[in-house]
């Protein structure tokens, strides 16, 4: 019989916190309808990418969607599959007590745990995450041999382990990327012929991505231009503005020598670096534990966090995951 462990932290002081929260009754959802959860969920993150805000939503008689009281005010129309979602405001701000939580508020208080977790640790200048939710990963890779480059990473959520807690479970991950950048200059042939269709990291500034390379195009960054607020800009000067202080090398390195530009289905990436994703494809995601014995929900190592507003401690959740997978 095979066992799994889990590595489970336990978040401490939440009783202190507290949240104010806002309903939106959603009209235009049948709740007979076989898309009818599938559209909540559709409009929930939607609402939570367009407004960087936790969102989610609860039944009563009717479906509402739950959002921070300090949220912009949302569109009122969302045009779904087969319908179109109209949200109304309702009139009453409630409060979330993390101290005195109910089954409905619960799953509102996860959501907005997970928000605040998934924030914290984007922020971190030496992590970066291919999509949002998934892994992070550490950017300093570990090197394999002169070609691979091996990043260290971990999958944090949040879970409800009953009795009024909550814990953060870390799955502990890494990824394989190829060390050497693409070419500076590349023709149609050999584009397509070796990178088209590959997964890539992607260096906006600070930022980094994973996207699928889909075409090449002939414009350097200096020349493909980006408007934005009636303003015309440079690629290359556009992430120069946008990109948090003190700029990454490869943008001194571009305003310089920077010539050739892919197209990908997101935008045009200026600093990539190959993914070995056809090469190692069964080792993109291996998810492996450190743990050395089976835990439920009512001893979960012991271990524990405390959770403050801006999740401050985060580093020592990242810095024990690091030693976990070495």
């Amino acid at each position: 019989m095979s066992t799994t462990a889990t590595n489970v932290y336990r978040i401490e002081n939440l009783n202190s916190y507290s949240a104010k929260y806002r309903l939106y009754r959603v009209r235009g959802l049948l709740s007979g309808d076989a898309d009818f959860y599938r559209n909540l969920d559709a409009l929930c993150t939607r609402l939570s990418r367009d407004l960087w805000t936790p969102a989610t939503f609860l039944l009563r008689d009717e479906a509402f969607v739950v959002l921070r009281d300090d949220t912009p005010e949302p569109a009122q129309h969302f045009q779904l599959v087969r319908t179109t979602a109209v949200l109304e405001r309702g009139s009453e701000v409630l409060t979330l007590d993390f101290g005195h939580l109910t089954a409905e508020t619960r799953p509102i208080a996860l959501r907005f745990l997970q928000f605040s977790l998934q924030g914290a640790l984007w922020r971190r200048r030496d992590l970066w995450q291919p999509r949002t939710g998934g892994t992070f990963f550490e950017k300093e890779a570990a090197h394999l041999g002169e070609t691979i480059g091996l990043h260290r990473g971990f999958l944090a959520r949040v879970i409800d382990l009953g009795d009024g807690a909550f814990g953060i479970c870390v799955d502990v991950r890494h990824k394989y990327v190829s060390k050497q950048p693409l070419p500076a200059v590349l023709n149609r042939k050999s584009f397509a012929d070796r990178f088209k269709a590959l997964h890539t990291i992607y260096h906006y500034g600070h930022e980094w991505f994973e996207i699928r390379l889909s075409d090449l195009n002939d414009l350097s960054v200096t020349e493909y231009q980006i408007v934005k607020d009636g303003k015309q800009r440079s690629l290359l000067e556009y992430i120069q503005i946008h990109s948090d202080k003190p700029l990454p090398p490869e943008l001194f390195r571009s305003s310089i020598q920077a010539r050739q530009k892919f197209a990908a289905s997101i935008g045009v990436p200026f600093c990539l670096r190959l993914c070995a994703a056809r090469r190692l494809r069964s080792s993109l995601s291996v998810t492996f534990v450190s743990c050395t014995s089976t835990v439920s929900a009512s001893n979960l190592l012991g271990k524990r966090l405390r959770f403050p507003d801006d999740f401050s401690e985060c580093q020592t959740l990242s810095s024990v995951v690091a030693r976990s997978s070495r």
